[in-house]
């Protein structure tokens, strides 16, 4: 898109917007923000804005400094159209300017750029499938499903059509593309499939997906449950990624990801329930058709920005890690003890998932 700060300050003059929102993500990967107001916005792209590091992490007590990336401005279309609300996801820094060590968009930027200086042309989407459930009438969540249809049925059996209609057009006004829906095969379960992009334009449109489908959902009276399993023996939801590249990186990816998945299994997956039945031939496919790897298995909580970044470095280095991590408790011992992990993310990453 290329915008700059000045498209984005006469922008917010222009169209009436009233509140920016400054994106981030904690240590975890859950998404945080705060609102500033246009009379403040100038100042922020100059000079950044300071946040309490706890925000990101409990235990820290310093301060360190959001500055907004220009590009990633969008609306929020579920916003009044009078005294608009946009967004900005945020780089963050020191205080010094130096790069904080719990920045996850930092280390994906460099896995980019280090892709790049391989001249690889690296695409990614996601995948993502959902449970809607009816809210009570204090506006909690039931354990009701939204319906009883099955997988890809239509209208009646099928009430979540106008849901994904609605997520997708959202996501459209947003500047993000999707490429299929269909009701999944629970009860109430849907799937929304994105299309694919840069790894940094597709980890932020992965976060801006889940927070829409959510927005949407309340709007209609419903609750998006992304968790694995939110309904005992009954589907599923499945999350995965898919990437694709030239034709010399897709083949090093075939190869070398599935060497390190052991390694980096920790922060796809950070809970006990998705360790049953792990298989590394099982999670890890590839489409000749469509020349695509399937990273399936990701826990719904993952982040984007440290799991992109990993899949990256993965696919240059054909070393293999001889472990197996079949509980969270192993994954956490082989990711603190791999060299691989202790190369592209830093001690404190390493330090907050495996501790």
């Amino acid at each position: 898109m290329g915008y700059l700060k000045e498209d984005v300050i006469n922008y917010v003059n222009e169209e009436d917007v009233k509140f920016i929102r400054l994106l981030f993500l904690d240590a975890y990967g859950k998404q945080k923000n705060i609102a500033i107001m246009p009379n403040e916005l100038e100042a922020v792209f100059n000079y950044g804005y300071t946040i309490s590091s706890s925000s990101i992490l409990d235990s820290l007590c310093g301060k360190v400094v959001l500055w907004p990336d220009p590009n990633t401005i969008s609306v929020l279309p579920w916003r009044p159209s009078t005294g608009k609300v946009i967004k900005m996801f945020c780089d963050i820094k020191n205080q010094d300017g130096t790069d904080f060590e719990l920045s996850g968009r930092q280390i994906l930027k460099e896995a980019i750029e280090y892709a790049d200086k391989k001249g690889a042309s690296i695409f990614l989407r996601t995948e993502f499938e959902f449970y809607l459930f009816k809210l009570d009438q204090e506006g909690d969540p039931t354990e009701i499903p939204y319906d009883n249809a099955g997988y890809m049925d239509v209208a009646p059996l099928d009430k979540g059509a106008d849901i994904r209609r609605a997520i997708c057009l959202t996501l459209s006004e947003m500047h993000i593309d999707t490429c299929g829906s269909f009701h999944a095969a629970g009860p109430g379960q849907n799937k929304i499939l994105m299309t694919k992009d840069s790894p940094l334009i597709a980890a932020e449109d992965s976060l801006t997906f889940t927070s829409s489908v959510k927005t949407v959902a309340v709007r209609n009276g419903l609750y998006a449950n992304f968790t694995h399993m939110p309904i005992e023996n009954k589907p599923v939801s499945k999350h995965r990624i898919v990437l694709s590249a030239d034709s010399e990186t897709l083949k090093l990816a075939k190869e070398n990801i599935k060497k390190h998945y052991d390694e980096i299994y920790l922060f796809l997956n950070n809970t006990n329930n998705l360790y049953n039945d792990y298989d590394t031939e099982k999670d890890i496919t590839f489409d000749e058709y469509l020349n695509e790897i399937y990273i399936e298995r990701l826990s719904d909580g993952y982040n984007p920005y440290i799991v992109y970044a990993l899949l990256i470095y993965a696919i240059f280095d054909d070393n293999e890690c001889k472990e197996k991590a079949l509980s969270l408790k192993e994954a956490k011992e082989i990711a603190r003890n791999s060299e691989f992990v202790k190369k592209h993310l830093t001690e404190a990453f390493i330090k907050n998932y495996t501790e």
